[in-house]
């Protein structure tokens, strides 16, 4: 017993294009990526008041920084009235480990996949 399978395919001829119609298309993507960038921004909003309420401060303040020894990302939750920082994530032990260690791209392994 046998099983043909026929798979048709639709070959697309060229066409024509009319400028009216290539701009209409990219104004289409313009206003699609316009509508991803804020979904992306309040998403990004939404995380930063989820952890400052979770930490007592509505309005607090999310700073992200760069180490300059280490070069990894510093997260701190500051407070916008006293600038104190609530919250640091990788935490201060953990970076000074890393600079006495000279860490800066990986702390344990020291090789890239």
């Amino acid at each position: 017993m046998s099983t043909e399978l026929n798979f048709a395919t639709q070959v697309l001829q060229p066409r024509e294009v009319s400028r009216a119609e290539v701009s209409q298309r990219a104004e289409i993507l313009k206003d699609e990526r316009d509508s991803s960038m804020r979904a992306a921004q309040a998403a990004r909003q939404k995380f930063v008041e989820d952890i400052s309420k979770s930490n007592g401060l509505e309005k607090g303040r999310l700073v992200i920084e760069k180490d300059s020894e280490t070069g990894k990302f510093i997260h701190k939750l500051v407070d916008p009235n006293t600038g104190e920082v609530v919250r640091q994530w990788p935490d201060e032990s953990w970076l000074e480990f890393a600079k006495m260690h000279g860490a800066p791209n990986g702390l344990w392994v020291n090789q890239t996949a």
